[in-house]
């Protein structure tokens, strides 16, 4: 489908390496198909939804970047705050070690550029959260990786096919017929981000 209507040897000349990690996500799947046509997609994430776990200490065949890499956009992390305060240890292994992991591999590759997802947790004051705090972690292993990288902190993305989240929740709920509810002290204020505007912000890379 990257052939369609112009010269083959043209086109192919024309493609270009991008790596995904967390493609397998609610944000990564609806990035995939927005793609424009010269993005060729490799997929890595974290298991179980990939085999290639891009947390393993130990590196692996299977984690291995394409050459002429033009772009890294890391996705993959442990979400659920949580999950994540009540797992610190696998938070830290997928949220900073994989970060570790994924900049040692696009620095190898020389990849040209490197996208990390980030998220609005880090303005939490004082940041005690263990995944606010992983992500301020990744954050500053970018900043100091040497490549030309941005960071994009996402607010409460929501949309179609969510099955996680406040929304994901909500929508499963109405779709199941069953009541919903949401415990909070009402203090709180949190904005939200639609999905097809968040991915919006990848083309300014």
């Amino acid at each position: 489908w990257f052939y369609q209507g112009k010269n083959k040897k043209e086109e192919k000349k024309m493609i270009k390496n991008i790596c995904i990690t967390g493609g397998e996500g609610f944000i990564g799947r609806h990035l995939i198909e927005r793609l424009p046509k010269e993005y060729l997609p490799y997929i890595y994430d974290l298991k179980p939804i990939s085999k290639t776990d891009i947390s393993e200490k130990k590196r692996n065949e299977e984690f291995m970047f394409p050459a002429n890499i033009y772009a890294v956009i890391h996705l993959a992390a442990i979400h659920d705050i949580r999950f994540a305060n009540e797992h610190p240890q696998e938070t830290f292994e997928a949220n900073v070690w994989g970060t570790y992991n994924v900049l040692n591999e696009a620095r190898k590759r020389n990849a040209r550029k490197f996208i990390f997802i980030s998220s609005a947790a880090i303005y939490e004051q004082p940041l005690i959260s263990i995944y606010g705090l992983s992500k301020f972690l990744g954050e500053k292993m970018v900043e100091n990786s040497g490549l030309d990288y941005s960071i994009l902190r996402l607010f409460n993305v929501y949309g179609p096919r969510q099955r996680k989240a406040l929304f994901g929740n909500l929508i499963k709920c109405i779709e199941e017929g069953q009541p919903w509810s949401y415990t909070n002290t009402g203090k709180g204020i949190k904005d939200f981000g639609y999905i097809g505007k968040s991915i919006q912000i990848f083309g300014d890379w």
